[in-house]
């Protein structure tokens, strides 16, 4: 049986839906990408690190033992600029690479202890700067971005 929600858009609700989401995503992904930048970026400097390396480890704590070029579909970054990027965060003993027992050609990355502390560090502040945007919107307005953000993440791993 399906259910309301699982029910395909009519014409009539898709040209009108549609178009509206298009004219909104574009200029809310920047908004949204802008106000993350303007907050991680200064986070990022200073521990230390670039907001591309952020990404990278963030990638890493939410997926260990992804592969090099795992990480490097996932995270948008070239192989070729990848090691650069990679032998820094193992400088600052940030992160590892442990070759596969099986396939000597493959190696695993995951974060250290200090990788980890570090992005608890920069987390725990996103968290105090980001409580403090939320915070000035009701409860209903926050259980509305909620349910978007979700149904938005939704579509998203669907396109992938």
């Amino acid at each position: 049986m399906i259910t309301e929600e699982q029910k395909p858009l009519s014409a009539s609700e898709s040209i009108v839906l549609i178009p509206q989401l298009k004219q909104l995503f574009l200029p809310l992904g920047h908004e949204v990408g802008v106000l993350t930048h303007n907050i991680l970026s200064p986070l990022c400097k200073t521990c230390g690190i670039t907001l591309q390396q952020f990404y990278l480890l963030s990638e890493l704590k939410g997926n260990p033992g992804m592969t090099i070029s795992q990480m490097c579909s996932r995270s948008g970054v070239l192989l070729a600029n990848f090691s650069v990027i990679f032998r820094k965060l193992e400088r600052q003993n940030l992160v590892i690479k442990q070759r596969n027992a099986k396939d000597r050609r493959s190696s695993s990355l995951f974060l250290t202890p200090d990788g980890e502390a570090l992005l608890d560090e920069i987390d725990a502040e996103w968290g105090h700067q980001m409580d403090s945007l939320l915070s000035r919107a009701n409860p209903k307005e926050l259980a509305c971005v909620l349910e978007g953000l979700k149904t938005l993440k939704v579509l998203l791993e669907r396109a992938r």
